[in-house]
C-alpha cells in the first residue's frame, strides 16, 4: 500500500485536556470514552485517538474520533487510523501472544541442557544414541525458534519503550512493526509444527526409558520421563493441532518444519497479515465518528 503523507501547512497539535473536552460531543448515552495516551506524529503534526465504549465496559470499542479535527480527506483519515490500528493492535498482540512464549526461553534452555546430558548418559548403545540424536535435533530447533523470536521481539520492545518515553509514534515505527510481525507467525507455526512432527519419536524414546532406565538414577529417569511426556501425550497432540488449525489455517503449504521452510512461509505470512490489517482498518473506519 502506498504511504500517503498528510497535508502540510500550519501545525495541528492539541493537548490531552482539550481533546477530552472536544471528545464529549461524540459521546452517546451510556458510553464511556478514553483518550489514547500516545499520539501519532507526522510532519510536525500530532493526532490523538479517542475510543468510545459502552458503559461500564472499557474493552470493546464501539466508536472512534480523531483529534484535532480539521478538513481531512478520506485517505488522510485512513492513513492516521491505520497507524493507530497497527501500533496499538500489533503491540497488544505481541504482548499477549508472543511475549509469554519468549519469557520461557531461559527455562526451556536450562531444561534442554539438563535432559540432553541425562539422555547422553542413558544412550549406551547405537539404537539409543540414534533416538537421542533425533531428540537433540528437535530440541535444538525449538531453541533456535525461541532465539529468533527473541531477536525479533527486540524491535517491538524498542518501539514500546519509545512510546512510554515520548508518548508519540511515527509511520516509521509502524513500518518497523509491520516488517517484524510476519516473522512471529512463521516462527510460532514452525515450532508448533516441529513439536507435532516429533510426537512419535518422543513417544518411542519415552517408552524405551520407561522400559529400561539404564544408567540413570530413579530420580533422573523420573525427570526425563516427565519432560518427554509433555512432548508426546494426547493432550499435547490436541494442543499442537488446535494451534495449527486455529491460528495458522492459511498456511496450506505441505512443508516440513525446518529452517529452509522459513523464507518460503515468510512472504505468505506477510500477505496474510496485510489482509488482517486491511480488515481491522475497515472495521475501525466504520466506527469513526468524525
Amino acid at each position: 500500500m502506498e504511504i500517503r503523507k498528510c497535508s502540510s501547512g500550519s501545525r495541528f497539535i492539541m493537548d490531552r485536556s482539550t481533546v477530552e473536552k472536544e471528545a464529549k460531543k461524540y459521546k452517546k448515552l451510556l458510553e464511556n470514552y478514553y483518550v489514547m495516551p500516545f499520539a501519532f506524529e507526522e510532519n510536525g503534526h500530532k493526532w490523538m485517538l479517542v475510543q468510545y465504549n459502552r458503559f461500564p465496559k472499557k474493552d470493546d470499542a464501539i466508536g472512534f474520533a480523531i483529534f484535532p479535527e480539521r478538513q481531512m480527506t478520506l485517505d488522510e483519515k485512513e492513513y492516521i487510523m491505520g497507524n493507530f490500528s497497527s501500533i496499538f493492535g500489533g503491540l497488544l498482540r505481541i504482548r499477549n501472544a508472543v511475549k509469554p512464549r519468549i519469557d520461557v526461553s531461559e527455562e526451556l534452555a536450562r531444561t534442554n541442557e539438563r535432559i540432553n546430558l541425562l539422555l547422553d548418559k542413558w544412550a549406551d548403545n547405537a539404537e539409543r544414541k540414534l533416538m537421542v540424536e533425533k531428540f537433540k535435533e528437535f530440541s535444538d530447533y525449538v531453541l533456535w525458534c525461541q532465539k529468533e523470536k527473541k531477536e525479533k521481539f527486540r524491535v517491538a520492545a524498542e518501539i514500546e519503550h519509545k512510546l512510554f518515553e515520548t508518548f508519540t509514534f511515527t509511520s516509521e515505527d509502524r513500518q518497523r512493526l509491520l516488517e517484524v510481525f510476519p516473522h512471529f507467525d512463521v516462527l510460532i507455526y514452525l515450532q508448533q509444527r516441529r513439536m507435532y512432527e516429533q510426537l512419535d519419536s518422543n513417544h518411542q524414546l519415552l517408552t524405551s526409558i520407561k522400559r529400561d532406565k539404564g544408567r540413570l538414577s530413579r530420580e533422573d529417569a523420573s525427570y526425563v520421563t516427565e519432560i518427554l511426556a509433555a512432548y508426546y501425550d494426547r493432550k499435547s497432540a490436541r494442543e499442537f493441532v488446535q494451534v495449527l488449525e486455529e491460528e495458522f489455517t492459511l498456511f496450506k503449504e505441505d512443508l516440513m518444519a525446518g529452517r529452509e521452510s522459513y523464507e518460503k512461509l515468510l512472504e505468505f505470512s506477510a500477505e496474510k497479515y496485510a489482509l488482517k490489517e486491511a480488515d481491522d482498518l475497515r472495521s475501525n473506519m466504520g466506527m469513526l465518528r468524525n
